[in-house]
């Protein structure tokens, strides 16, 4: 999760790829999905899912952008 008073956030490939690492370790759970979560302070949440691989650099999230993620 990030939290930001700008219109954007960058989440940088390698922190990505430790989420992946991190989701590994759930074996138990037959669906596990990676989702970088935003709060652009004031105007809500955007949710992203990230697809496992192969990751192609670095990810931005826009508060303008939709979620495509429900929790």
């Amino acid at each position: 999760m990030k939290s930001t008073a700008a219109d954007h956030v960058r989440v940088e490939a390698r922190q990505l790829s430790k989420l992946h690492a991190f989701l590994s370790a759930f074996t138990l759970y037959p669906v596990r999905s990676a989702v970088v979560a935003v709060h652009f302070a004031g105007r809500g949440w955007v949710f992203r899912a990230v697809a496992a691989a192969p990751l192609q650099g670095p990810l931005t999230v826009r508060e303008t952008d939709g979620s495509d993620w429900q929790p």
